[in-house]
């Protein structure tokens, strides 16, 4: 196995946000995908269905989906989207992406994006995960978040880097109720760097 370089190729969601709110016959994820520390290089995630907007790799992740053990390098993304999963109802550990938000943000509540995952929902996990997240001028974030947009599940040992931009690890809005441990932005890389070797982190904030 190696990695596997995109050259900025688009690749569509296995399955669209429909599948887990309407009973669409569209399939979720609900299998173990182990990358063994391989990386997607260069991909920008794209909409399961012809009209909608919800971009991602792998779309839903179902109940018993699981994705770990992967990176993700120099995606793109804007409006509504999270690089790995649209709608998180499974897990994602153990992951690391690189991503640029190209595109304004959708300034609706219930349309956020993630670096990581767009939604997650009550029994979903986010775990041992980094974001190192550039935001590029003019964007607006309103309802963007560094690992995940809307957060309603649960979120641990995961952190975002800004290369540019202020995001937090979820979009700080009303509809994000979900709970986090050990979890916090920081304002770029020098300050992961500090933190990991023990420096003070009060500075750098936490959501």
């Amino acid at each position: 196995m190696n990695d596997i370089d995109f050259h900025g190729a688009t690749f569509n969601a296995f399955s669209c946000w429909a599948t887990a709110v309407d009973g669409s016959s569209t399939p979720q994820f609900t299998g173990i995908f182990d990358g063994n520390g391989y990386s997607l290089l260069n991909i920008n995630p794209g909409a399961q269905m012809a009209g909608n907007n919800d971009w991602s790799i792998f779309g839903v992740i179902g109940k018993t989906g699981v994705v770990r053990n992967l990176s993700v390098i120099g995606a793109k993304i804007s409006n509504r989207a999270g690089v790995i999963s649209s709608y998180l109802i499974g897990t994602i550990e153990n992951c690391y992406v690189e991503a640029t938000i190209t595109g304004t943000a959708n300034a609706n509540l219930n349309n956020p994006i993630g670096a990581i995952a767009e939604k997650t929902i009550g029994g979903s996990l986010i775990e041992n995960c980094i974001a190192v997240v550039t935001v590029e001028d003019g964007v607006t974030t309103t309802f963007a978040g560094g690992i995940a947009g809307q957060l309603v599940g649960a979120m641990k040992n995961s952190y975002v880097v800004n290369v540019g931009g202020s995001l937090g690890v979820h979009d700080g809005s009303a509809n994000s109720t979900g709970t986090t441990e050990n979890c916090a932005p920081f304002a770029d890389l020098a300050a992961f760097y500090n933190a990991e070797t023990g420096a003070d982190t009060e500075s750098f904030g936490s959501i």
